[in-house]
This record gives structure tokens, sequence and C-alpha cells, in this order.
């Protein structure tokens, strides 16, 4: 694990690209869902904004539709009332009051903001026109549909048909027309969708009778059509051929333009500008109708243009700080990883300076520094230290008989063989050639003799063998106690002096330096 770290932490570019390309990826991911949720938080305040003053709209144009049409009402029943309508319908035969009574009509349809008047006698046949001179007649089936019921029952209505020949939707404004309690006929007075739309209508209003077809828009498309949860279905044949002439209808779907923006926000078939949809309250027009309002968000069509517009701000100013946060990332983590190679290398070359490289153990240098430390410290409190000089006898031998291969494990296993029989206090070093140091901290004369008469006793007692031949080897060991004003240099000399005397003794022993 460490090696592969190593090796990912020495190639700082590489990683930085890989870094730089799994990061930008998801910051990619991020900018795009964070600017669709600006753009969309943006739009849906204008929507909200739009919806409440839309929304006010839609009551005055439904106040206004109302009132429109009780004025227009009144059309039919102030002709109901004339005198020359009821003498047509008492005698129908009668060209003098037919004559001018059409004249009548025509000239109050130039006037007013309707298609057509027509006076119908009871059955439903046609006796007075607004273009009188039409010689087609239209018969019973034509017009009785539910403006002439409802007058026939004595009411003034307005209702929403279609004509039987034209098939032109409109609505029809009825008015019975009496003589006493006697009903004599309808007066009937149609007003087509187009001249509706033209003249009483906002360009953005939906009408919607109480069977849910729409009855007005200024989309000529959704003409008869049935909005949403429309009824119409549920009415039988005879009735929705009276109604509205046909049998089948296109429902009206108003799918979601985006999740992102509010539910009200709608998309009209084959129209790719979403459609703000704002719902009348029941009753805002008349009982059977309902109003509504299809207003073209034009502005939302730029949508994914102002996404853009925000998304390559945030994703340049995005990859710029992350570009940076990389940047800095690496320079901290390649300058720790330095650092730690550095305090590596160091360590290893503190080592190499300290250690022999041949035994493993404390060199010349190294042994010196513990000894001038060790010593000062035994100074400062008064505790005992010794150093020993320890020589390997013979080893000139052992090169020249066995090889300096022979020689180099012997200084190994001497090294060894010491090594373990010490404190970890203690200093063992190798001096030179077959020369060794020992310095024993803490320790007085006593003591240093024990221990120094154990290790050449084991040394001595032990086997060497090198290639399958046991080499003997002793040693000889010189050593000396520290006194308080006594500098190393001394002390050495002292233990070397000793050492010489054990080697003139006779070799593997152990002797002790005469004080200063």
């Amino acid at each position: 694990m460490q090696r592969i770290k190593d090796k990912i932490l020495a190639k700082p570019l590489e990683l930085g690209v890989v870094l730089f390309l799994i990061l930008g990826v998801a910051w990619m991911a991020i900018a795009e869902r964070w600017s669709q949720a600006i753009v969309a938080a943006e739009a849906s305040r204008q929507v909200d904004l739009l919806m409440s003053q839309k929304q006010v709209e839609l009551t005055q144009v439904a106040t206004r539709f109302h009132r429109r049409s009780e004025l227009l009402k009144a059309v039919p029943r102030i002709l109901a009332e004339q005198e020359k309508v009821r003498a047509v319908l008492i005698d129908p035969q009668s060209e003098q009051f037919r004559s001018k009574a059409g004249r009548g009509l025509d000239l109050m349809v130039d006037s007013l903001p309707v298609d057509k008047i027509l006076v119908v006698d009871r059955e439903g046949r046609k006796l007075l026109s607004s273009d009188f001179d039409e010689t087609m007649p239209l018969q019973g089936p034509v017009l009785r549909g539910q403006a002439f019921d409802d007058a026939l029952h004595g009411r003034y209505s307005m209702r929403f048909g279609v004509g039987a020949l034209t098939r032109h939707p409109g609505f029809y404004l009825s008015a019975p027309v009496r003589s006493g309690d006697m009903i004599l006929g309808v007066v009937l007075v149609k007003i087509d969708l187009t001249t509706a739309a033209k003249e009483i209508v906002d360009r953005d209003l939906v009408l919607v009778d109480q069977n849910g077809v729409i009855v007005l828009s200024s989309h000529p498309a959704l003409q008869l059509m049935t909005y949403p949860g429309a009824t119409v279905d549920r009415l039988d044949r005879q009735t929705r051929m009276l109604l509205y002439r046909q049998q089948r209808f296109v429902a009206l779907t108003l799918p979601r333009a985006d999740p992102a923006l509010p539910a009200n926000v709608v998309r009209l078939p084959n129209d790719p500008v979403p459609y703000l949809l704002v719902a009348g309250r029941p009753g805002d027009v008349r009982n059977d109708l309902r109003a509504y309002l299809l207003v073209p968000l034009t502005m939302l069509t730029e949508l994914d243009a102002r996404r853009r517009v925000v998304l390559w701000p945030m994703l340049s100013a995005g990859f710029f700080g992350l570009a940076m946060l990389l940047v800095l990332l690496i320079y901290l983590v390649r300058t720790r990883w330095l650092r730690q190679q550095l305090t590596v290398a160091n360590t290893e070359l503190r080592r190499q300076a300290e250690t022999d490289a041949l035994t493993g153990i404390a060199n010349r240098r190294r042994f010196d520094q513990v000894l001038a430390g060790e010593l000062a410290r035994a100074r400062r409190y008064g505790e005992h230290a010794c150093a020993a000089i320890i020589d390997i006898d013979y080893f000139k031998r052992v090169n020249d008989v066995h090889g300096h291969p022979a020689g180099d494990a012997a200084l190994v296993y001497l090294a060894d063989m010491i090594s373990l029989s010490i404190r970890d206090t203690d200093l063992f070093a190798r001096l030179g050639g077959e020369e060794f140091g020992l310095l024993l901290p803490q320790t007085g004369i006593d003591g240093a003799q024990l221990l120094l008469e154990r290790l050449r006793a084991a040394i001595a007692a032990g086997q060497f063998v090198h290639d399958g031949k046991a080499i003997p080897l002793t040693i000889s060991i010189g050593y000396a106690a520290a006194h308080p004003d006594e500098g190393p240099e001394s002390l050495l000399q002292r233990a070397d002096t000793a050492l010489y005397a054990a080697k003139q003794g006779g070799r593997n022993r152990v002797c002790m330096a005469a004080d200063p």
C-alpha cells in the first residue's frame, strides 16, 4: 500500500489530471442541476407574479363577458316585445309585415355584434330572418335546440349550439314572443364564435360548457375539443347531436411543460410555447360556463438559453477554482511527501554516517558523540561510567589462514554476540579494523568487570564456523572508569593502555586501567 502511495505521489501531474477529470465531471453534473434550479426558481417567481395578475384579469374578463352577454340577451327580449314580430307570428302569410320586420332585423344585425336574428313559430319553422332574401327555409329540427326549448318554457337564455345546416358553432340567445299568456313563437339571436372572439372575448380566454366541451377559444384547433375531466361522453347520442352536431370529441391533453416549473405551466398539442393555465371560479361567467386563461409564456421558450447563460460562468468559475484547489492540494501533498522523503533520506544518511557498514553497529563517529554526551551527563549527575576497548586476538592470522571473508565474518560474529549480551543503554561500536569500543553508562568498576569477563568467556567458549570450519576466537579487553574531570580522549587512552596490557599479558583476558 505504501509503495502504491509513493508511486502516486511521485507523479503529481498525472494525479492532478485524473482528479481534475473526475471532479470536473462531478462538477458539471452539479452545475447543470444548480443552473436548472436557479433558472427554474426565477421562472417560477415570474410565473407566480403573472399568475396573480392573470387571476385578477380573468375575473375582470369573466365579469365583462357576463355583462356583455346580459346586454345582448336584451336584444331578443326587445324584439319579442315588438308588435310587428307578433303580427308575423299571428299572420305568417302577411308579406307586408314580413318585409318590414325582415328589413328591421337586417338593420339591427348591422348595428349589433350579432350574426343572425330569427323569428320562429312554436314548431321551430323560420318565419323571419335578418337575411330575409334567403329563400332556403330553416325547418323545425334546425332550430330545435336548448335555447328554443328554454324560450318555449318562458325562459330567457343564452346557449351554445352548432347550426344544423351551417355547422357554425355559436351562442344562441332566445326570448319568447307572448300574446297575453300564450307563447306565439321565439326570437333567436345567434352570435358566431368568430364574432364573439372579436367582440367580447379576451384573446387568452377559453370557455368550457357544463359538459366539458370547449365552446370558445382564440385557438381554432381547440374548438369543440373536450377539456380534461369532461362529461360529454356520458350524454346520449341524441343529446350530443342536438347540442354539438357530432358524436365523437377529441380530448385536449395539457401535459406539464417542465417538472421544474409550476404544475399550471402546460403545453398545448403541437405548440412549442408553454402556456400558463389560469382557472376561473365556477359561476364567474355563468352557471353553465367556466372560464380559463391560456396565457402564452414566450419568455420560457428561452429557458435553455438562460440555463446556458447561467451554466457557463458557473462551470468556468468551478473549473478554475477546482484547478486552483488541485494545484494547492498537489503542492501541499507533494511538499509533505518530499519532506517525508527528505526525512527518510536524512535518517538513512545519518544511519550510514553513524553505522558501520560491515557489522551494522555504531561506528567510531557515533561512539565519540555518545561518549562525550554520557561523560557530560555523568559529571552533571555524579554517576559512574566506564569505557572498554575490545580487540580480537590474532585477527591477522585469521585473515591470513582463512581469508579476508572469514575475517569479515569474524567481525560480524563478534558484533552480534556482544550486541545480544549488553543493555539497550550500552553502546557497542566498531572503532576500526578488529578493534571495538563498549560504553557502559551508569556502570561502576565492579559491574564493568563482571560484564566484560562474561563477554570474554562467552566469545572464548563460543564456536565460530566459516565455510564449515570451526575457527577459534578470543578477545582481549581493556577498560577504564571515568573520573569527573576526565575527557573522552583521556578515558579512551587509558582503556587502550589497559588493552595493551591485556595483550602483553597473554591475550584472552580483561585488564582495568589505572587511575589518571
